[in-house]
């Protein structure tokens, strides 16, 4: 044979008595060998894995690679162009669904949008697997005794739908540790190329349930009739004639009839046209008295009251759930080391996708108002700074983003001396690019890079730089002036000439009036270009109404090619 025996020995049972020689093989998985050795002579599970822990612990030459024997696999997966993308393997005792999750983290099937329960589902159809796959929701991380900071803080059970750093981040406050103890247990947990984290920075505050309607200028309008009630009833659509008037409900005529107030008016003068035909045809009807044709009138009165209430006016709880997913926002979620102001805008630039305007309205000032009053949050600012995206570090197969807030009004600057940080009267660890990379070097713990701080920094600093260069040319026009969204009105002017002179131009009333002795045009150069350019991204948002229709997100059209904005009358106008 060309094969060494790496095990071969005869197994004792707990007794003393000789059970049958056991051999296994260099190319053997231990544990596997044992399984079907043990198959074959009729031994329970505790014998097996006994015998599993005296081979693989008492013998130098086996090296075991897992303790328990596979049920499934190794099996091959391959991706949609056929390629193989891993091997799936599931052992005894445990569970299908986390077993997937660990060979999709490892072949980083997340972010190509597979389906983990789709993989489960077709494994668990298996006789291998019966009686095995009983969760549908994956453990991420899992340890008896985890320690975090010096201290044993016993089992920790992380989900596939949690975050380590949320964990750690309580576990942290619960014990008074430090910073980078939590730094260092998000490390020791995420280095581990079987656990995905997607984040590395902790959820302190989220605000659910908020709701549009509910910060409205006039009140609440949800006693509006907008729906027809019947079409959002399931027991209703089931049948063929409730499917034939749900779809009649659902077109544009049936939307704009019931949306009008005099509909159910309308449906009753009908109604009594109707009877006064009826009684002028059958002769046999004309002899009704006066009594009798008003008890007529009224039944039918009561009759279309009946049908415009239960088909037409709003039901309660449909009432209800309209109200709740027509004004429907994205829940408001700050993460550790963020300022509360430039949380709130990103939340509010985000939510604005589908309920503009919300930036500079009452809702964006009442919740900025409840998260910095009336939380255990602290607000240092009022005014959101610009975030710039400079990239990410990878520690520990980790990624750690880089991203500076840029003040963007000038009393800020000057006060994070970004101007001036490499001054010899200016101290670097007072300016905001320094305080930046350190807080990003704090998060790579136990121990940062060498020159971590000072690497961190040159890269910010040179980012910085050529984003200044490039803000003209940035198709934000916020960005062009150096501003934020949430800039005031009477801002705007003051920013744009402050740029504008500092590409060599002057704005009225200090601009010079030509006396016919010289040139009445300025020499066109690039300053002259990046000017102009300022220029009109002014006057784009110079006025309420101009500025709302520049804020107003734009839909891209033709699968991205173009983008296009709705008007206030319903006309779409792309936008270059």
């Amino acid at each position: 044979r060309n094969v060494a025996v790496v095990f071969d020995s005869p197994i004792l049972d707990e007794n003393g008595e000789n059970i049958g020689q056991l051999q296994i093989k260099e190319n053997d998985e231990p544990a596997d060998a044992v399984s079907l050795w043990s198959k074959d002579r009729g031994l329970d599970k505790g014998t097996m894995f006994r015998v599993i822990h005296a081979v693989c612990e008492k013998n130098e030459m086996v090296v075991c690679n897992r303790r328990s024997p596979l049920v499934f696999g190794p099996q091959s997966i391959s991706g949609p162009d056929g390629e193989v993308v891993g091997i799936l393997q599931v052992e005894l005792g445990q569970e299908p669904i986390d077993a997937i999750y660990a060979f999709f983290a490892m072949n980083d099937l997340f972010e190509k949008k597979w389906d983990l329960l789709s993989i489960l589902d077709q494994i668990c159809i298996l006789p291998a697997l019966e009686g095995q796959c009983k969760r549908r929701r994956a453990l991420k991380y899992y340890n008896e005794s985890f320690i975090l900071g010096n201290v044993n803080i016993g089992p920790v059970v992380i989900w596939e739908d949690e975050e380590p750093i949320d964990m750690l981040y309580n576990a942290r406050n619960a014990l008074n540790l430090t910073y980078e103890d939590q730094m260092t247990g998000l490390n020791e947990i995420c280095k581990n190329p079987k656990t995905i984290c997607d984040r590395t920075s902790a959820e302190i505050y989220r605000k659910t349930d908020i709701n549009i309607k509910e910060y409205g200028k006039f009140g609440n309008e949800t006693c509006n009739r907008n729906y027809a009630g019947f079409q959002y009833l399931s027991s209703f659509a089931d049948n063929k004639i409730g499917m034939f008037v749900t779809k009649a409900l659902k077109k544009d005529v049936a939307k704009m009839a019931i949306e009008q107030p005099l509909l159910g008016p309308a449906i009753f003068w009908v109604s009594i046209v109707m009877v006064q035909l009826v009684l002028y045809i059958f002769k046999p009807l004309r002899s009704l008295n006066f009594f009798q044709r008003a008890v007529l009138y009224i039944f039918i009165f009561m009759l279309m009251g009946c049908v415009n209430y239960h088909v037409i006016e709003p039901v309660d709880d449909i009432d209800k759930a309209m109200y709740l997913h027509e004004g429907k926002l994205p829940d408001l979620v700050i993460y550790e080391g963020d300022e509360p102001v430039d949380a709130i805008l990103q939340w509010a630039k985000e939510a604005s996708r589908k309920h503009h305007p919300i930036v500079r309205q009452p809702i964006h000032d009442s919740i900025q108002e409840d998260v910095c009053e009336r939380s255990t949050l602290t607000c240092t600012r009022k005014r959101a700074w610009e975030p710039i995206d400079m990239g990410s570090i990878t520690f520990f197969r980790q990624a750690y983003k880089i991203e500076y807030m840029n003040p963007v009004d000038q009393i800020a600057r000057r006060g994070c001396n970004v101007k001036n940080v490499s001054s010899e009267s200016v101290t670097p660890e007072n300016s905001c690019i320094r305080k930046s990379a350190k807080r990003v070097c704090m998060k790579l713990q136990p121990i940062p890079p060498a020159n971590c701080y000072n690497d961190i920094y040159l890269h910010i600093e040179n980012q910085l730089r050529q984003n200044e260069e490039n803000r003209i040319d940035s198709k934000d026009t916020y960005k062009k002036l150096g501003l934020e969204m949430d800039a005031p009105g009477h801002e705007l002017f003051e920013k744009m000439s402050l740029v504008v002179r500092h590409f060599g131009q002057n704005l009225p009333p200090f601009q010079r009036v030509d006396n016919g002795s010289s040139p009445i045009y300025y020499k066109w150069d690039v300053n002259t270009n990046k000017a102009y350019a300022v220029r009109d991204a002014f006057h784009k948002i110079k006025d309420p109404e101009s500025r709302e229709w520049n804020d107003k997100p734009c839909e891209p059209m033709f699968g991205g090619a173009l983008c296009a904005k709705t008007d206030k009358d319903g006309n779409m106008q792309i936008e270059c």
